[in-house]
């Protein structure tokens, strides 16, 4: 198996789609070879050398080549077409909607939070504003609907849809990607395309993170029993260096405990390891001197996401390492650039961090301390606003 994996280049974000084309890419290789370039640089028939091919419309309005839109339209081979520029395709042929059985109509600007696909229930990032291709009906009955976005309402229409050769789907699956999210969904209908006959297989390969010489031993073993009982292969990550440098748990008073510290725990690890677990070393501490732990994230309300921190409402770890200050942030009004610039953040070293927070706000001040609070003003008294 061979694919063709086509990206944007153009307009003001277009380098955002080589990274789109690279994580296309990474999926692709489970299956076998793949080539990534710009859908500009595509020479007619350009995807005769390849099993399928792959386009993710990143950049709305990018000028297409007529040899690509035609080569899309008279081949055989399974093509996956993703979010922008499908009008492009459907221009070239007059007799789209009649020869593939569906049209488009607009995009959706519904808060989605949900995408169903095979009987599960997959997260979306409802703060997403980017919008879900719908669609004129009816349909006809050679299109298949794979999967469906759920409005707030409850009401569906189709995420992602299939017709002769063409899978079409209505977003890029690409941003906003988090654990159980319709990206899934995305990764799923690869096999479709790119390997139909595949076995269907239900597999699991667990990761325990992050635990540490506070941890519960019974609780890792109970955890390591079911994994075993289920022949689930698991790995489990330690940090054998807790410290508390701030007493953030303890009352002000600092805190350490060392593996050696934890007999019992010491104990649950090789019974973990008995039971098909695999240790891994997760570094030897996540605390860093008596400096609060820098986190970066991205969202589309800032006020919401920090009062959610603040009550400890977002599991993982903002929730397990207390953080509920805000300390620096940074404003965009395209989403694709405020998600870049969060993952360019997060490969910085933590010094680099420390700088970068320590330029605007050198005392580490919560900026949010006030947020959600009543204002007081100048005239009025403390008992007309409680």
């Amino acid at each position: 198996m061979s694919a063709l994996v086509l990206y944007d280049t153009t307009q003001q974000w277009g380098w955002l789609g080589e990274l789109y084309g690279i994580m296309v890419g990474n999926l692709v290789s489970h299956f076998g070879s793949w080539t990534a370039m710009p859908v500009l640089s595509y020479t007619a028939g350009g995807m005769n050398n390849y099993s399928a091919v792959i386009y993710i419309g990143s950049t709305y309005g990018e000028p297409l080549p007529t040899a690509f839109l035609d080569d899309v339209l008279a081949t055989s081979k399974p093509v996956v077409w993703a979010y922008d520029n499908i009008w492009q395709l459907t221009a070239r042929a007059p007799n789209f909607a009649s020869t593939y059985g569906w049209m488009w109509s607009g995009f959706d600007l519904s808060t989605v939070a949900q995408v169903n696909y095979q009987g599960q229930q997959l997260k979306r990032y409802s703060a997403n504003g980017a919008g879900i291709m719908n669609y004129f009906s009816p349909m006809d009955s050679g299109v298949t609907v794979l999967a469906t976005a759920v409005r707030p309402d409850g009401s569906t229409f189709p995420w992602a849809l299939r017709s002769r050769n063409l899978t079409y789907i209505g977003e890029n699956p690409l941003v906003y990607i988090a654990e159980g999210d319709r990206y899934l969904a995305f990764c799923d209908l690869l096999f479709d395309t790119l390997a139909p006959t595949t076995t269907i297989r239900h597999r699991a390969l667990v990761r325990l993170e992050d635990i540490d010489p506070t941890y519960d031993p019974t609780v890792l073993r109970n955890v390591a029993n079911y994994l075993s009982s289920q022949g689930v292969p698991f790995g489990f990550q330690m940090i054998p260096y807790y410290t508390d440098p701030l007493g953030y748990y303890t009352g002000g008073v600092p805190e350490t405990i060392r593996l050696r510290d934890a007999p019992a725990l010491v104990n649950a690890i090789r019974y973990m390891q008995q039971h098909g677990g695999v240790l891994i070393e997760h570094g030897y501490t996540h605390q860093y001197s008596n400096v609060a732990n820098p986190y970066t994230g991205v969202t589309g309300d800032l006020f919401v996401r920090i009062m959610q921190h603040k009550a400890g409402e977002i599991e993982g770890f903002t929730r397990q390492y207390k953080c509920n200050r805000l300390v620096y942030y940074e404003s965009y009004e395209d989403v694709r650039v405020a998600i870049a610039r969060e993952k360019q953040i997060k490969r910085w070293r933590r010094s680099k961090k420390i700088f970068l927070i320590e330029k605007i706000n050198p005392r580490w001040a919560d900026l949010a301390e006030h947020w959600g609070q009543k204002m007081l003003f100048r005239g009025q008294g403390m008992e007309e606003i409680s």
